[in-house]
C-alpha cells in the first residue's frame, strides 16, 4: 500500500512561511474533503494479499536468519579448531629432579649424603 500524504492548510502555511490566499485555501479544503470522503477500507482484498505477502516474505527471513546463523556457528568451530597452541615443552631437568627427590626418600636420616646429586 502507497503511502499517502495529507496536505492541510496549516501544513501549507508553515512550509510557506506565511498565510495562504483564499484561492489555494478553497482548493487545500476541497482535497481534505475529498481525502476524507475516501474510506480507508477500500480493497480488503488488497489488504489481505499484502499481509500474505509480508508474512511469505517475514517467514523467508526468518529461514534466512537460521540459515545464516548455522554458516556464524560453522565458521566460530571451524576457528576454533585451527587455533594456534604452542607445543608442549619437556620439564627442564627433569631427570636431576627426580634423582635429588628419591635420593632425599632413601636418606631421610642425613640428608647430607644427598650432596653429590644436588
Amino acid at each position: 500500500m502507497a503511502p499517502t500524504v495529507r496536505i492541510t492548510r496549516r501544513l501549507v502555511e508553515t512550509l510557506s512561511g506565511g498565510k495562504i490566499s483564499p484561492q489555494l485555501s478553497t482548493q487545500v479544503q476541497a482535497e481534505e474533503r475529498q481525502s476524507k470522503a475516501v474510506p480507508v477500507k477500500k480493497y480488503p482484498a488488497v489488504e489481505k494479499s499484502h499481509l500474505r505477502e509480508t508474512v511469505h516474505y517475514g517467514n523467508l527471513l526468518l529461514k534466512h536468519e537460521g540459515n545464516e546463523l548455522r554458516q556464524v556457528n560453522e565458521f566460530a568451530d571451524d576457528l576454533i579448531k585451527h587455533e594456534y597452541v604452542s607445543p608442549q615443552k619437556p620439564i627442564p631437568c627433569q631427570s636431576e629432579r627426580q634423582a635429588c627427590f628419591s635420593c632425599y626418600k632413601e636418606n631421610k636420616e642425613d640428608l647430607s649424603a644427598c650432596s653429590k646429586v644436588v
